[in-house]
C-alpha cells in the first residue's frame, strides 16, 4: 500500500455498490466493476450449516446412523440468526415469518436453518416426551421449510425433503390421535 493514495483508499473503504445474484453466486457492481463478493464465503458456509444440520436431524430421527449430537451446529445456527434459538421456540408461526423477512424480503437459507433447527428441537422434545412442545414446533418448521423451498428450490435436496416428509407424517400422526 506504499504508493496507494488517500483517494484509492477511501474507494476500499467506503465503495458505492449494488449487490446482484446471478448463476447462484453474489456479485457486487462497484463503480462500473463487477467483482466476486467474499459474502459468497458466508453464504457457502450457511449452506454447508444448512446440510450439516440436515444430516445430523435425520440421524437423531432415526432415519439415518450416525451421531446426532447438535449442540455445536446449534450455536454456528444461532451465529447465522442473531438470536438463540430458545427465543424462536416460543415466537408465533406470523412472527417467524416476520423474522425471516426483515431485510425487505425473504432470507431463504437463514428461514431454511430456522425451519431445521425448529424440527430439531421438535425431534428432541418427542424423544423426552413433551408432546405438545413437539407438536407446537412442527408446524413452524413445517411453513419455514414449505416456504424455504418455494423460494429457492435448490434447497430442496434429498436429506431437507426427508425431513420435511417426516415431519409431515409425524404431524398427521398427531392430529390423527387427537
Amino acid at each position: 500500500m506504499g504508493g496507494s493514495s488517500d483517494s484509492e483508499l477511501s474507494h476500499y473503504e467506503k465503495p458505492s455498490v449494488a449487490l446482484s445474484s446471478a448463476g447462484g453466486k453474489d456479485w457486487i457492481v462497484s463503480k462500473g466493476r463487477v467483482d466476486f463478493v467474499a459474502m459468497s464465503l458466508e453464504t457457502d458456509y450457511l449452506l454447508r450449516n444448512i446440510n450439516e444440520l440436515a444430516s445430523a436431524l435425520l440421524s437423531l430421527m432415526g432415519l439415518r446412523e450416525g451421531e446426532e449430537d447438535l449442540t455445536e451446529i446449534e450455536i454456528e445456527a444461532e451465529t447465522h440468526l442473531g438470536m438463540p434459538i430458545s427465543m424462536f421456540e416460543g415466537m408465533t408461526q406470523p412472527g417467524l415469518m416476520s423474522f425471516v423477512t426483515m431485510k425487505g424480503g425473504h432470507d431463504t437459507r437463514r428461514m431454511m436453518l430456522l425451519g431445521l433447527v425448529l424440527a430439531a428441537r421438535s425431534e428432541m422434545a418427542a424423544e423426552k416426551d413433551e408432546t405438545q412442545r413437539a407438536r407446537d414446533l412442527r408446524p413452524k418448521s413445517i411453513a419455514l421449510l414449505e416456504k424455504a423451498f418455494v423460494h429457492e428450490p435448490d434447497l430442496r435436496t434429498d436429506d431437507t425433503e426427508t425431513v420435511l416428509d417426516t415431519l409431515i407424517e409425524d404431524q398427521a400422526d398427531d392430529l390423527a390421535v387427537n
